[in-house]
């Protein structure tokens, strides 16, 4: 009896710290038939959970135990591209936008202090934010330092020969990720004479 008694009580103690240090799952939904962008911001979410010690993975039911992260909750009283966090029963965590723009801002935003703190954030019900200017961007200048032979000024075409960054997608993915991350919603080409660098024309009479 005794031996039994030893072997119970040597399980519990190997199986506690399983228990205890098992992770907290979360299910974080979206719509099923959700825009790319707010597909993007829930990987991101996703992302930051599980580095934070979450059992974390993008759900397109409600339908699922354990606590929730409703992406894309709508409210038309938050201006354009903004958002805010909502706390509800279970403490679930809504994310509140007018549009997919505003969803992808609140699901970054939240991932960020998910990742500073390794936690929810415990003020983030009174968290929220929008944008103050309505274009955001960065500028790409496309020239070169020189007069190509053959050209005039600003007559860079845009081929792989002269501007190979620009026909690599990994670049471009992780430049992409650069910009929603700064809530930027635009990116300027700049070019002197962009007729010449982007279409074939005959010389000028």
């Amino acid at each position: 009896m005794k031996s039994l008694v030893r072997k119970i009580a040597l399980g519990i103690l190997i199986l506690a710290p399983c228990i205890a240090g098992r992770a907290e799952d979360v299910s974080i939904v979206i719509a099923s038939n959700a825009a790319p962008r707010v597909q993007f911001g829930a990987e991101k979410l996703a992302e930051a959970l599980n580095e934070s010690k979450f059992n974390a993975a993008i759900v397109r039911s409600e339908n699922t135990p354990g606590r929730k992260v409703w992406v894309g909750s709508r409210d038309d009283s938050i201006p354009h591209e903004g958002f805010h966090f909502g706390l509800g029963d279970n403490n679930d965590v809504s994310i509140f936008s007018s549009d997919d723009s505003g969803t992808l801002y609140g699901c970054l935003e939240l991932a960020k202090q998910i990742r500073a703190e390794g936690r929810f954030p415990a003020d983030m019900v009174n968290f929220r934010d929008q944008p103050a200017m309505t274009l955001r961007g960065t500028c790409i200048g496309m020239q070169k330092t020189v007069i190509l032979p053959g050209r005039k000024v600003y007559e860079y075409p845009y081929t792989p020969e002269l501007f190979p960054w620009f026909y690599d997608k990994n670049l471009w993915r992780e430049y992409r990720e650069f910009l929603a991350e700064n809530r930027m919603n635009t990116l300027y080409l700049w070019s002197g004479q962009p007729f010449a660098s982007l279409v074939r024309l005959k010389d000028y009479p």
